[in-house]
């Protein structure tokens, strides 16, 4: 048995991981890691930094990990996070990872998370294309009008605000009529666009900080996505840089969320570490 720890992704909680559980073999355990203040552990007071979540997230699994052979994961801004939780693994001297897998994401140095991913002109194509897939055509009339309507208050509210502000039902419900459904959509929206901007404005405070760098020992595995509008592909293979150990770059079809938009490709990439792990 291997163990697979996930650290969320960027704006969403671990529960974004559960559709891996079909696919996996059953030899390999899924085990999630939640930020407090959402999903499992929405009760608890949230974290506000990346060193605070990672200390965190290394309390949960340190036990865990002791006893057993294990990878961890993440994607995009939560590849900070399990960096640091590596760090902690090191500096501890725990039992390393079998492997690190990274998915969508520029390096811990990188230059990305000086910028606001979603929240700016530069990204509107992708924020539309984003909520065009929450306000579905089965509740909304006119998905792809209602997108463009909403983000464009988005960004026109968010542009030079620290913190994430939601936008008034009423100023964007211009060419729809409210329901409750539709209310219910742009509220799960909201909610995840405003995680996301908690998770950038921590990514960018760590970033400010010029962190020590520390070579990954362990084999590393990046992911990039062919189709991802919001990061360069040399951005993401900036990884390499880190890798001191075995270093794999994958490049598969699929945009920027390729661990909730193609599931069976992840799942097949875990089964094939889980095999070759048994014949080693």
């Amino acid at each position: 048995m291997i163990k697979l720890f996930c650290v969320p992704t960027g704006g969403t909680p671990s529960t974004a991981f559960y559709k891996w559980m079909g696919g996996l073999n059953s030899d390999i355990s899924l085990e999630l890691l939640e930020y407090p203040a959402r999903g499992m552990r929405s009760k608890e007071d949230a974290l506000d930094t990346i060193e605070e979540l990672a200390d965190d997230l290394y309390s949960k699994c340190k036990e865990k990990i002791s006893s057993c052979e294990y990878m961890l994961l993440s994607s995009c801004i939560g590849t900070i996070v399990e960096y640091e939780i590596y760090r902690r693994i090191v500096k501890n001297q725990d039992r390393p990872p079998k492997k690190l897998f990274v998915f969508s994401a520029d390096s811990p140095t990188g230059e990305s998370y000086r910028e606001s991913q979603y929240i700016s002109d530069k990204n509107r194509e992708v924020l539309c294309s984003t909520c065009e897939s929450l306000f579905h055509s089965k509740i909304f009339n006119n998905p792809k009008k209602f997108s463009k309507d909403y983000v464009n208050k988005i960004i026109e509210l968010n542009q030079s605000s620290d913190t994430f502000i939601q936008p008034v039902m009423e100023e964007i419900f211009i060419s729809e009529e409210q329901s409750f459904e539709k209310k219910m959509a742009v509220d799960f929206t909201n909610k995840t666009l405003m995680m996301l901007s908690d998770d950038w404005k921590m990514a960018k405070k760590y970033s400010d900080e010029n962190k020590e760098k520390l070579d990954i020992e362990c084999p590393l595995t990046v992911v990039y996505g062919k189709n991802d509008r919001l990061l360069q592909k040399n951005r993401v293979e900036n990884w390499k840089n880190f890798a001191k150990g075995p270093y794999e770059f994958i490049e598969t079809e699929g945009g920027h969320n390729l661990t909730i938009e193609n599931v069976e490709f992840c799942t097949r990439l875990m089964n094939a570490q889980s095999i070759s792990s048994k014949h080693k």
